[in-house]
């Protein structure tokens, strides 16, 4: 695994850091508590500069990133399908007690 530092423009530039992983990277390591409140919530290398962030190679970003795509993704469709059970249980409920 390569590993580089993260540089401010780099989460900018497409060819150095995949928006999937970008995404996650920004989640795991809880930057977006420290972003700017404002209208628009906004980071920044004021923000950025204090941590270091280790970047793996773009191939091993693209897989983290297709990875917790695809579980966001099983657990949206699990959550769709708990939401259609609870209502046919409620339904259920209703023809017994009607």
């Amino acid at each position: 695994m390569v590993n580089t530092i993260l540089k401010e423009a780099d989460l900018f530039c497409p060819n150095s850091v995949r928006i999937n992983f970008t995404i996650y990277l920004i989640n795991k390591t809880g930057l977006y508590k420290i972003a700017d409140t404002s209208t628009i919530p906004q980071i920044n290398n004021k923000h950025i500069e204090p941590y270091l962030l280790l970047i793996p190679s773009l191939e091993e970003q693209h897989k983290i990133g297709s990875f917790f795509k695809q579980l966001d993704g099983t657990i949206a469709l699990h959550q769709r399908k708990l939401e259609k059970l609870q209502e046919l249980k409620k339904g259920y409920l209703q023809k017994m007690f009607c």
